[in-house]
Parts: structure tokens; C-alpha cells; sequence
């Protein structure tokens, strides 16, 4: 309820992946505000200045992650390094790389020792494995085979588990129109206690579950232990990481398609998308566009149950008490463990938030960025030969002649151009082929009134909703011969040729 609060505005600098430093009241994020990527450590009450490291000396981050205590931050590179941030150093030191692609997932257990991390392994990046580092004892450690997709590893907020997404559901089902066997919806969650002697939350106990929570109030060691420990105070995580991938536990779920799993107070989320493995969209209903569907798993419960039926968006809270969801243009704060009534739904007032656009410094910011990644990712390093500084030298200066954002979409075409390269794009937004209107399937001539009248109306395919003719959709009775009188209450005849 209180004000929107800024903390970077500055013209012409793209800030990306910010992250809070634990609770220290600071927050970090990738800033290109002298160029290439740097670091920024900022207050996040707004006063301080900004404190800047590390230019030029981590790539292009995709991936930043800070443990619980604010005290170390992990980053991921465009070309696979994983680096190791002293927040109050500065410092930075190579702890793995991502052999082939980007890492992603970078989660540090709750007492700061461990880091995991996914790292891309073969086909293009689709294929990884689990890998670690010990800070303790500066080492490095593989979790998984890589013999499945594994991804998203988090860890659980009490420190005894690991999780993470997997596609080791191997269950083939016959395709539906030829006659073939097709791999679908193999992955499901996962867990495995860090710990050898740690049981899993969910598999058998030779003690039983208990229905009831237990009185820990009642018990002198519980009082005792409850006087002892201190605030915010996390307990010393045990990470057997030999025969880590012997110890997996199996989340009792169906399978299917998931993008992320995140730790909360008494178990984990999840989001399934519900759309599938389709490629085309064709399975949807209507023009809107299917949601993902968020599942909360409960420790003490043993079972799932739908929190959010539909968003594009989902994150937790650092307690793991409150999911902030977004959907559309819309978001809110809601329990993390239930779907919520009017009262536990608090909706996040967007409107507060402010910013002055300059069009002119962020057009020199995307004309540079763009030059600085199509550098730093291109498939030759001597960029085939074309000398890469002297073109964009050349080009730079027609950025301060632009008038619209259509003549900075131009430039660059024209700059990626002289690498005479295939598969090398610019996609502004909002030019999709769904915005345009008037695509009626049919052939037209004029009669003598210059009426629109219908010669031939093209046949539609029934599987697929975009190729069918407005003109002979239910209700419509439109033939050949038939005309058109007016579109829109506007008479065809006055319509220009």
C-alpha cells in the first residue's frame, strides 16, 4: 500500500536480473550502464549510492542468484562461465563452466555453503545435468548423470532436500493419426534428502505417519532448543552429495510438462503448463491463450492440490509464506499454500508505478546492445572476416537522425546485414500476423455500381481455426455471385480500389 520507490532511472541503461541480497536491505541486478555488463549494488530504501563492479569481466549475465545471507552472489554467463561474487570484496573467481550453453537454475542451499546449478550438456542446450560447488571446501561436484534432462534444482527452505524438474518419465504412447511410438509429457518433480540418512517426506517410514502435529511445546528439549536458538538463525546444512542420484524420491504426481520449481514454508510449488507439447496453439479455446496452472505440494500433507488455475508468472516470497502471481496485465499477493478467498487475495496496484521515457538514449541503447551481443554470440570469432568495429563506426551515427522507432528497426537490419548471415533477425513487437484484419479467402470483382461482389470463395481446413473463411462460417450463407454491400456500415461501392 505504500509508494512505488525507484531505484534506477537512469536514460539509456537496460537493467536485467535484479535480485535482493538476502535480507541486508541491498539489492544487486546486471547493468550495461558503461557498456558492457557490470554489476550494481544499490539500497533498496532508495538512499546510498550506487556501488558498480565487475565491468566488463562477467560477459552478458543471464543467470544471478544471491544466498539467504546477501554475503555471495553466483552468476551465469552467455558463453557457460559460472562466477563466484564477493559482495563485500568485490571479488570474482570461475567455478564451472556450461559446456554447451547457458547454465540456468543457480540455487544456493539455506546455509550459504552449497551452490547447484543445471549446466547444459549436448543437443543444442537441451540436454542437462545437475553439477555443484562447496564453498567450504572449494570443490566441485556432479549430482546427475545427464543421461535425462534435468532442470530448475532448488533446495528446500528446511534444508533437507533438493528438488528439481526431470524427463525421466519413459512411458511412449501411440501416435493418434500415424503409426508410431512419440515420448510426451515425461517430466515430474523430483526429490532427493541431501542427507544419506535422511528419509524422503513422502516414501515409507518404519515408524509410521503421524496425523497430528506434534506438541513440541510440551517437551523440556523442545523448550530448551527453543531457548537456545537464535533469530533467523539456519541450521548447518549435510550434503552427502556420493550416491546422490541412488537416493531419488519421485514426487507422487502425474507427469507432464513443467517450467520451474520453487521452495516454500512447508513444501514446494511448481507450474504446469496445461497447453502441452502442442507447437501450433491449434488445441486452445478461442483466442485466449492457455495458462499454466500452479500446483502446491505439501510436506506434512503428502499431496498436491491447484493454488493458481492460470498465470504467466509466479514467485515466492523469501519466508515461502506468499506467492506474488501475475496474470495479464494483472498481478496479486496470495498464501503460497491454498487458493485464496477475496480477504487472502491482495491485488499489486500498478498504477502507482511511474517513469519518464527518453525514446532517443533508449534507441542508442538497443542499437548498442544489439552490436554488443551480436558480437559476443557470433558462431565465428573473427565475425567471417568483416572487420565488426568499423561497421557498427560506421552506422552509429545515423542513431542520433532517428525519428521513430520503425527507423531504429530499419538501422539494424541494415547493420546485421553487412554480416551476409543467415538466421540473423530483428523482430520488433506488435507486427504479428493475428493484428491483421481482412483475410476473407475469397476472390472479388466489381459490378457496375462498383459493389464488391464474391467470384470464388477458397476452401478451409476444419483442423486448423486459422484457415477457415470467415465467409462460410456458420450463419453467414455467402455464395458466389453474392455482394458485399458494406463493410463496417460503409457502402463497398465508395471503398477505394
Amino acid at each position: 500500500s505504500g509508494p512505488a520507490r525507484t531505484l534506477s532511472d537512469r536514460p539509456g541503461v537496460r537493467i536485467r536480473e535484479p535480485r535482493l541480497l538476502g535480507r541486508t536491505g541491498k539489492a544487486i541486478w546486471a547493468s550495461d550502464a558503461e557498456g558492457d555488463d557490470c554489476l550494481e549494488i544499490v539500497s533498496v530504501d532508495g538512499d546510498g549510492p550506487v556501488r558498480r563492479i565487475a565491468q566488463g569481466r562477467v560477459g552478458r549475465v543471464v543467470e544471478l542468484e544471491s544466498n539467504q545471507q546477501g554475503t555471495k552472489a553466483a552468476i551465469g554467463s552467455h558463453d557457460g562461465t559460472i562466477y563466484l561474487l564477493d559482495i563485500a570484496r568485490g571479488s570474482l573467481k570461475k567455478i564451472g563452466r556450461s559446456p554447451d550453453g547457458e547454465p540456468t537454475g543457480l540455487t544456493f542451499s539455506p546455509d550459504g555453503r552449497y551452490l547447484v546449478w543445471r549446466e547444459a550438456i549436448a543437443n543444442e542446450g537441451m540436454l542437462g545435468r545437475l553439477v555443484g560447488y562447496d564453498l567450504a571446501e572449494d570443490r566441485s561436484f556432479a549430482l546427475t548423470k545427464g543421461q535425462f534432462n534435468d532442470y530448475s534444482p532448488r533446495f528446500s527452505s528446511c534444508g533437507k532436500y533438493l528438488t528439481f524438474l526431470s524427463s525421466r518419465t519413459i512411458d511412449p504412447s501411440y501416435d493418434e493419426l500415424t503409426f508410431d511410438l512419440s515420448f510426451t509429457n515425461t517430466v515430474r518433480p523430483w526429490l532427493v534428502p541431501l542427507s544419506a540418512e535422511e528419509p524422503s517426506p513422502f516414501g515409507v517410514s518404519a515408524d509410521g505417519w503421524q496425523i497430528s502435529e506434534p506438541d513440541d511445546d510440551a517437551s523440556p528439549e523442545a523448550s530448551t532448543q527453543k531457548d537456545d536458538q537464535k533469530p533467523n538463525e539456519v541450521t548447518q546444512v549435510v550434503f552427502d552429495t556420493d550416491g546422490f542420484e541412488d537416493r531419488l524420491s519421485v514426487f507422487p504426481v502425474q507427469s507432464g510438462q513443467f517450467r520451474e520449481i520453487t521452495a516454500v514454508a512447508d513444501g514446494v510449488i511448481w507450474t504446469r503448463l496445461t497447453s502441452g507439447s502442442a507447437v501450433l496453439g491449434d488445441g486452445r479455446v478461442g483466442t485466449e491463450e492457455t495458462k499454466d496452472v500452479v500446483e502446491h505440494f505439501s510436506f506434512k500433507q503428502r499431496k498436491a492440490t491447484v493454488v493458481v488455475e492460470a498465470c504467466d508468472g509466479v514467485a515466492a516470497s523469501g519466508d515461502g509464506q506468499r506467492l506474488v502471481v501475475r496474470s495479464g496485465d494483472e498481478v496479486w499477493v496470495q498464501p503460497s499454500d491454498s487458493k485464496p478467498d477475496d480477504e487472502d487475495r491482495v491485488v499489486v496496484d500498478l498504477n502507482r508505478l511511474r517513469r519518464e521515457i527518453d525514446p532517443a538514449a533508449d534507441w542508442r541503447q538497443m542499437f548498442d546492445e544489439t552490436t554488443r551481443l551480436m558480437a559476443s554470440h557470433f558462431w565465428r570469432e573473427d565475425m567471417d572476416g568483416v572487420d565488426w568495429d568499423k561497421v557498427v563506426a560506421e552506422y552509429r551515427p545515423l542513431v542520433e537522425r532517428l525519428a521513430t522507432y520503425d527507423d531504429l528497426v530499419d538501422l539494424i537490419w541494415e547493420v546485421i546485414g553487412e554480416l551476409n548471415t543467415s538466421h540473423c533477425y530483428v523482430m520488433p513487437p506488435d507486427t504479428v500476423e493475428s493484428a491483421r484484419v481482412g483475410w476473407l479467402g475469397a476472390e472479388f470483382r466489381r459490378n457496375s455500381k462498383q459493389e464488391i461482389v464474391i467470384d470464388r470463395i477458397l476452401p478451409g481446413e476444419s483442423s486448423d481455426p486459422r484457415a477457415r473463411s470467415p465467409l462460410l462460417a456458420a450463419g453467414v450463407g455467402a455464395g458466389p455471385g453474392d455482394v458485399i454491400l458494406a463493410v463496417d456500415g460503409r457502402p463497398t461501392s465508395e471503398a477505394k480500389h
